[in-house]
């Protein structure tokens, strides 16, 4: 029995057809995915698959590091295939990337690196630090005098004393902030202050001395501030007044933070979910398209995660996504990709079998990624479920030659896939008589 881990240091022998090379194993030849173009002579490897006798594996502890060039080879609905010689990945098309109109294949992107998995990588794309340019960044590290930050493959630090206390402390924390300085490729970072969401709204004061729409001022805290004083009552009927008066008054960042407020207060405000998605969908008309992703990201509303996700198809929305789905018990059944989605299941969760079935539906692309995922055992399980399932002929069709694959490549119950095939087909052919 062959152990599918970690193979160390092995021998290549190079195959310059098709981007594969072959490895020297101590249990015998293989051919390998090469995660990187750089040539070396020895390889840390996965045993990956074997199929047809024929042993596959996947090189790891090679990754690509820093920004380079792809090429695209294949536009689909959510995400973009692309690749440079050995390296393969995907970009998922968001609001904050430039893809939404890729239309042509063969173009050529700079990306870098948000995701290793195993045989291929997920990219974004990269661009160049600008100097006074405001970013997202994540701390990475804490030192006594600063914190370590990383934006896309760009390296940089905040001092101490510029970072807010709440934040200090967490690791994988994310800090917004306008970029001061740029040496060596690395970025120095200085913090902005945020507008906290719904309600509690930084260096605002409490007073009640708040100034009556009429006499208000076209800043920001102002209108914030009044927009705070009605909240209690869930005056609906006033606070919309004064979020269409001023809305078109402010530049493009206060008026995203406006509409984030404004969304909230319609959440806290409005009970009817299609009275209140209509509502948004009002908002999302004046604002920028980030504040799509921030409004799903920021949200508890199942409905509201879900609409910003169908508008933006932003990763870390799906992800938020399927969270409220567990939380909720909500079976999904229509995205494009649920079988990428129980990919990153099975590889970061806890539990990915009960995640899975709650989630997985009828999508057949779904089911097909639930059963690789598993282990050997449950997969003649769920082989013997998807079949019986209401499935169109075709896809029936295609479950049993997998099934029958995985049998006769694991010695397996050939006959009992036979049985079965044998009868769906005489039962097709009595429901067309």
């Amino acid at each position: 029995m062959i152990f599918f881990g970690l193979v160390k240091k092995l021998p290549v022998k190079l195959n310059l057809i098709k981007k594969i090379s072959e490895v020297i194993t101590p249990f015998g030849r293989g051919e390998c995915l090469l995660q990187n173009n750089s040539c070396i002579k020895n390889l840390n490897v996965i045993l990956w698959k074997i199929q047809n006798d024929k042993m596959w594996f996947v090189e790891v502890d090679n990754p690509v590091t820093g920004n380079i060039e792809v090429t695209i080879d294949s536009v689909r609905d959510t995400f973009i295939l692309v690749s440079n010689e050995n390296i393969r990945g995907l970009l998922f098309k968001t609001t904050d990337n430039d893809l939404e109109d890729t239309k042509r294949e063969k173009k050529v992107l700079r990306v870098y690196v948000k995701e290793e998995l195993l045989g291929f990588y997920i990219f974004d794309v990269y661009s160049d630090l600008v100097l006074g340019e405001y970013i997202e960044a994540t701390v990475v590290k804490k030192t006594d005098s600063h914190l370590l930050l990383k934006y896309q493959s760009h390296n940089g630090i905040i001092s101490n004393g510029n970072v807010d206390p709440l934040i200090f402390n967490k690791k994988f924390s994310k800090i917004k902030g306008k970029i001061i300085n740029i040496t060596d490729g690395k970025f120095e970072l200085s913090q902005i202050q945020q507008i906290s969401v719904p309600f509690d709204i930084q260096n605002i004061s409490d007073s009640e001395d708040v100034k009556e729409d009429t006499e208000i001022s076209n800043t920001l805290t102002d209108i914030l501030n009044l927009i705070k004083k009605y909240t209690e009552g869930k005056r609906y009927k006033e606070v919309t007044g004064i979020f269409y008066k001023h809305i078109n008054t402010l530049n493009s960042t206060d008026k995203d933070n406006l509409c984030l407020v404004y969304c909230n207060f319609l959440q806290y405000t409005i009970q009817d979910k299609h009275l209140l998605l209509k509502e948004i969908k009002k908002v999302f008309k004046l604002c920028s398209d980030k504040l799509i992703v921030k409004l799903g990201l920021v949200s508890d509303n199942i409905d509201i995660i879900e609409y910003c996700y169908r508008k933006s198809t932003n990763k870390d929305l799906y992800k938020k996504y399927l969270e409220m789905c567990y939380k909720l018990d909500i079976e999904v059944t229509d995205y494009s990709y649920l079988d990428v989605a129980i990919n990153f299941i099975y590889k970061y969760e806890d539990m990915p079998r009960i995640k899975t079935e709650k989630i997985v539906g009828n999508n057949k692309a779904g089911w097909i990624s639930y059963i690789n995922n598993e282990d050997d055992d449950y997969k003649r399980i769920l082989f013997r479920r998807v079949v019986d399932m209401k499935w169109k002929i075709n896809d029936t069709k295609e479950f049993y030659r997998m099934w029958m694959q995985f049998e006769k490549e694991h010695n397996g119950n050939v006959e009992e896939v036979r049985t079965r095939a044998k009868a769906f087909v005489e039962n097709i052919k009595k429901e067309r008589i």
